[in-house]
């Protein structure tokens, strides 16, 4: 197989939006990270808003530059780290990857994606394995044989991590960080979140951004790295129904922007809240307290909060759960979780929904 026809396969498997490129990249002093869209007028005076700390979804000048050959090409020779975003077309995607990490040091991704993955086997769900671009985690990809719902895909995932024992009510401190994309639907002028695009020469040196071999329980990357994807197997959307169908599975519902916090949040509620809640509420509860003071209190004292509020709670959550949804919705705050926003309401959907966050 030569260059031109890998890059054609690479370009069919890992798809997503076209028309806007997102390129890592890192500060001189090296402290700040992240992805900004390819744009013709990048870093131009007086016309770049970057130059004034404006974001490029909303640069009247931005002329964004598509995904081409040669641009893959530097991602394979380690001139650049490319990412993608998964979402196109509004709502539809051709992959859905979740996203385990270890970034703290006190989590086990490994297992939650074996976990996940012998989920994934049992509904005959073909899974691919990568380690992702630090080193540090790893991530999950199922293909799609054409483009499908967004909701529905993640749906299905969400619910196979449920079955994992990786989220949900019962579930320990998890490493499971969220799924790309993280969203049903592209919003105003968003992109939705991005996911670093793999076989980057520098992580691949490293043995990163590779098919793991799951007879090795993933412990290295599969031998012919162009075989496996060359032959990557998909589902298609009528199996993502079935499946919809059989675990009485729905899209969420967001609420319109329009809605006030007083008819979310009644007044008197935190005081209420406080005293404790049955078993079915605490998660929800514990979530909704912690968001309101996330951005008021240092974590120390909301984690004393949340310890005393669970003392109320019939029964107690365990401690190590009260950690976790303080866990959660900082990641929520960092534009990486789902669903909290119906229940906090921090922000508006669509405002919300522009907030570029990415793995490598």
């Amino acid at each position: 197989m030569d260059k031109a026809d890998r890059i054609k396969l690479f370009r069919s498997v890992f798809l997503g939006r076209q028309d806007i490129v997102p390129r890592f990249w890192k500060s001189k002093d090296g402290k700040k990270t992240g992805y900004s869209p390819l744009c013709k007028n990048e870093w131009k005076e007086g016309i770049c808003q970057k130059m004034h700390g404006k974001p490029c979804r909303t640069c009247k000048n931005r002329d964004y530059i598509p995904l081409s050959d040669d641009w893959i090409r530097r991602h394979f020779n380690g001139v650049d780290v490319l990412g993608v975003y998964p979402l196109f077309n509004g709502d539809q995607c051709l992959f859905v990857a979740g996203d385990f990490d270890n970034h703290n040091g006190d989590r086990d991704p490994l297992s939650d994606v074996k976990a996940f993955y012998e989920v994934s086997q049992v509904q005959e769900i073909p899974c691919y394995v990568l380690r992702s671009k630090s080193g540090k985690g790893y991530h999950t990809y199922i293909f799609f044989n054409k483009p499908v719902s967004a909701w529905k895909a993640r749906a299905v995932a969400f619910a196979m991590l449920q079955e994992a024992g990786v989220i949900g009510n019962d579930a320990d401190i998890s490493s499971f960080d969220r799924l790309f994309p993280n969203q049903d639907t592209i919003y105003a002028n968003g992109y939705g979140n991005l996911i670093a695009l793999p076989f980057q020469k520098k992580a691949r040196k490293k043995g990163h951004t590779l098919f793991l071999n799951p007879d090795t329980k993933f412990a290295e990357p599969l031998p012919d790295q162009w075989g496996v994807l060359s032959e990557i197997k998909r589902i298609g959307e009528s199996d993502l129904d079935n499946l919809i169908s059989e675990w009485n599975l729905e899209q969420k519902k967001y609420q319109n922007a329009s809605a006030k916090d007083s008819q979310a949040n009644p007044a008197g509620w935190l005081m209420e809240a406080l005293k404790g809640v049955k078993q079915g509420d605490r998660d929800t509860m514990g979530t909704k307290i912690a968001g309101y003071f996330i951005d008021k209190l240092p974590k120390k004292d909301l984690m004393a909060i949340l310890l005393a509020w669970n003392t109320h709670n019939k029964p107690p959550l365990e401690s190590g759960s009260v950690r976790k949804i303080i866990d959660s919705v900082e990641r929520y705050k960092r534009g990486t979780t789902n669903g909290f926003k119906i229940n906090l309401h921090f922000e508006r959907p669509e405002e919300s929904f522009q907030k570029t966050s990415a793995v490598g």
